[in-house]
């Protein structure tokens, strides 16, 4: 099943592995930023990963998430750390201006706790992104149409979780850019992955490669 899905998520590095992602017909790899001090070491993209992945043609989507899984990890404040934080890394990495940084939305929020917490966290967002990359969200269908709806996300990628709020919907009306398909203790490669399907193939998701004339 595994075999028509190109784009993989995965929380290890992936370095030493790129040939093998091009041999499995992998071409766009999701990675993680997330805080400096983070113990999550593994799930932060550096630069050296970067750029393998870009010498060999992979493309790269990449999302900010620090736990982000109740709603006391969002606030305003939060929401403006995060975006500090993400833009700081992707200047670091060379990331192209204009290609997008996901935030994650972990969990299952209401109508109610979407307007109480994750708006202003995404507002935080946007007050620090400033329009030089695009922002995403991933999530449940509620939370990624919520905020594009609010215009605080241009990029909407749906949690595996399909009893989720709003996902099924989401997905039977066509309504988001990218998501995550539920195969239980997926590899490749060695990776430990999660696979992922655009809306439509070759879909626009705000991936990159880095500028490997600088």
């Amino acid at each position: 099943m595994s075999e028509q899905y190109h784009i993989i998520d995965t929380p290890l590095h992936t370095t030493e592995h790129v040939q093998c992602l091009i041999n499995s017909n992998i071409h766009t790899v999701i990675r993680y930023y997330n805080y400096e001090y983070s113990h999550l070491k593994n799930k932060q993209l550096k630069k050296p990963e970067a750029k393998a992945l870009s010498l060999g043609g992979v493309r790269i989507v990449v999302v900010f998430q620090y736990r982000q899984n109740q709603n006391k990890d969002f606030t305003w404040q939060q929401g403006s750390k995060a975006g500090r934080s993400a833009h700081s890394w992707a200047l670091k990495i060379g990331q192209p201006k204009g290609s997008a940084i996901y935030f994650a939305v972990d969990y299952n929020p209401s109508k109610a706790e979407i307007s109480s917490h994750i708006i202003p966290f995404f507002q935080g967002v946007k007050a620090e992104i400033n329009d030089d990359f695009a922002i995403g969200a991933y999530g449940s269908g509620l939370v990624v149409n919520t905020l594009k709806d609010k215009n605080l996300c241009k990029y909407r990628w749906l949690s595996e979780s399909r009893d989720f709020n709003g996902t099924r919907n989401a997905i039977s009306t066509n309504e988001y850019d990218l998501r995550q398909i539920y195969m239980r203790n997926s590899k490749v490669c060695g990776l430990s992955v999660d696979y992922n399907a655009p809306v439509l193939e070759g879909h626009d998701i705000g991936s990159f490669v880095l500028d490997m004339t600088d």
